[in-house]
């Protein structure tokens, strides 16, 4: 492969930090950059020597204020001798020069601030340094503005991070009916396409979204700034919905929001443990497509550590329940007893979870797919058949109890299966069966009870009213969960230092 010219690129710079403190150094020349070189050395804990007849207003100020030593005298050979780093800042050319070759003849580091820099030994680049972190940027001399632009957008983003704080930003069943919650879920896609408009915004500097059947939410590390929270709403199609429909959390409130989320005590069952997983493919999947890193990563490992405390404290009080455990209590109350075989409609985590249960409890299972069908020997299922989805209607219409648990968009069973449901005919209990569906958006159009009378159905919402009427004692839970996140409150400040304030580096 041909070698790129240099003249295109500029010189190729190695970027390397030198740690100058207490070292002597050269700067000579004393007017406009003489100062500048001057103060950067400075900055740096070095001790500064400025040679030049005459010094400008900046560096008789630094001088005047015992910063700097200062020769009045012209350049002559041997002036570099006993220093370790030196800036030929004057405004004659040949001067520079004669410094140059001097200073590479000693091997000594030296800058040349005029057109000879590329005979020197290093560059001075844009610098931004705030508390602990210095930046540097280069464009090997052929590019100084543009060097200046990136500094200065550098130099915005680390000012906003040193301000940002933990957000949370969603709604979820608590505030929100089913119906309006269906249109802010957002699928694979849908999440890839809001996060691809997340990470324009200037002040996001990491974040994740989490969204199940129960909400939608976006964790994130962001600045203060009012227009980012304003941005927010219309991103995530929430603008039409009142103050009361969502929540916006910020500082420690975001992170205690996490912990009890992450032990359940927010789901529609609590203490239910899908939140778990679901919050950690939420963050592989941000952290593979580049919008989570190390703090977002740091933020979840703590939440889902405090939420074990809290689960473990809880267990005495709460009851645990898990949706699939729920879908058969509700089953066996609504039919006066649970049938001896149950369809399960989808292959994910929770048809799988349902499917397992079903068994647990002595039920056949029948189970439906749409392209990839599941190993129920694998599983450990040996009462389970199988059903490809070209038979998914017909069977939910003969079925006692059919469980619907797929991630489609659109309902898959809906009023055109009216007719089929009509040739059932009741069942035992006096009822044309039971469907109970898990999936947000709905699998199954709600206008499909008002065609077929005695059909049973309930949704998500359903199941969270009827278990909350069997709930143990939440004002308990959540003041035993409260007084936990507060032990750890120091947690929060960790995540916050290793951003805002920095850790010791190397």
């Amino acid at each position: 492969m041909a070698s790129k010219k240099r003249d295109d690129f500029g010189k190729i710079i190695f970027p390397a930090g030198l740690l100058l403190e207490d070292s002597p150094c050269l700067v000579v020349g004393g007017g406009r950059v003489g100062a500048a070189k001057l103060l950067n050395l400075l900055e740096a804990g070095a001790r500064v020597t400025v040679l030049c007849p005459e010094l400008g207003e900046e560096a008789a100020r630094l001088v005047g204020e015992r910063k700097a030593r200062h020769l009045r005298k012209v350049f002559a050979p041997g002036d570099t001798e006993g220093f370790s780093l030196v800036y030929a800042a004057t405004s004659d050319g040949e001067v520079n020069r004669e410094i140059l070759r001097e200073c590479r003849a000693a091997g000594r580091l030296v800058c040349a601030v005029d057109g000879n820099w590329p005979e020197g030994s290093f560059v001075t680049p844009a610098v931004i340094r705030r508390g602990n972190i210095t930046v540097s940027v280069s464009s090997g001399g052929r590019s100084c503005r543009r060097s200046k632009l990136v500094k200065e957008n550098i130099a915005r983003h680390l000012q906003a991070l040193e301000t940002a704080d933990l957000l949370v930003f969603g709604v979820s069943h608590r505030e929100l009916s089913l119906e309006k919650r269906e249109s802010l879920h957002f699928d694979a896609q849908g999440t890839e396409a809001v996060e691809r408009r997340l990470s324009r915004i200037w002040g996001i500097h990491e974040f994740l979204l989490l969204t199940t059947c129960n909400r939608t939410e976006l964790w994130a590390v962001a600045g203060p700034d009012p227009a980012i929270r304003d941005l927010l709403p219309g991103i995530l199609g929430m603008e039409g919905l009142s103050e009361t429909e969502g929540y916006l959390k910020t500082g420690f409130p975001a992170f205690h929001h996490s912990a009890l989320l992450s032990a359940g005590l927010f789901s529609q069952t609590p203490g239910e443990n899908h939140i778990v997983a679901q919050i950690k493919d939420a963050l592989a999947g941000a952290v593979r497509r580049g919008s989570a890193g190390p703090v977002m990563q740091d933020w979840v490992s703590r939440a889902l550590h405090v939420s074990k405390h809290i689960r473990s404290a809880s267990l005495p009080i709460l009851k645990g329940f898990e949706i699939e455990d729920l879908v058969f209590d509700y089953a066996r109350e609504a039919l006066g007893g649970l049938p001896e075989e149950a369809l399960v409609v989808g292959a994910g985590e929770i048809g799988r979870a349902v499917a397992l249960a079903a068994e647990k409890r002595g039920l056949s299972c029948l189970w439906c797919y749409h392209r990839n069908p599941p190993d129920p020997q694998a599983l450990g299922l040996r009462r389970t058949r199988l059903l490809p989805f070209s038979g998914m209607a017909g069977a939910a219409a003969a079925a006692d109890l059919a469980v619907f648990a797929t991630a489609s968009r659109e309902p898959i069973l809906g009023e055109e299966h009216a007719a089929l449901f009509e040739k059932g005919g009741e069942n035992a209990c006096g009822v044309r069966g039971l469907i109970l569906d898990l999936s947000l958006p709905r699998n199954v159009d709600p206008a499909l009870k008002k065609l077929v009378p005695g059909l049973l159905t309930a949704d998500l919402d359903d199941l969270k009213h009827w278990y909350r009427r069997r709930l143990a004692d939440m004002d308990a839970i959540l003041g035993l969960a409260d007084a936990i996140v507060g032990e750890h409150e120091d947690d929060y400040v960790r995540i916050i230092e290793s951003f805002q304030g920095g850790n010791p580096g190397q």
